[in-house]
């Protein structure tokens, strides 16, 4: 399942999702989009994922979403986590707040302080 460095290996269509996700991060993505993407069926596609991260589509999208916002916050870039919130598309700040907290165990505000 891996090559020399340990980077997974995936089907050529789970890799150009995957590509396909991470560039368009900020948007809304849904799994017609990705189907469209890798020429799957919306039912493959959630077979593929389950297989690969035994999770849905959706959860892998809100995750990567999750780890890129972080990194922003911790790289200083962002006046404030409302701002980037909003930027990757989490409206309802209550459930991104709580969301974020049992992923990477603090608050977004916390991360933010920790890098200024």
């Amino acid at each position: 399942w891996t090559i020399d460095d340990d980077q997974p290996v995936f089907s050529p269509a789970v890799a150009r999702m995957l590509h396909y996700i991470d560039q368009n991060l900020k948007q809304a993505i849904d799994v017609e989009e990705l189907s469209a993407v890798s020429n799957m069926s919306v039912r493959s596609i959630y077979n593929a994922f389950s297989k690969s991260f035994s999770i849905t589509p959706k959860c892998y999208v809100k995750q990567r979403k999750l780890q890129q916002l972080r990194a922003d916050l911790l790289t200083g870039r962002c006046r404030n986590v409302t701002e980037v919130a909003l930027d990757y598309g989490f409206s309802h700040l209550g459930r991104f707040s709580s969301d974020y907290r049992k992923m990477f165990g603090e608050l977004p505000s916390e991360t933010l302080r920790m890098a200024g």
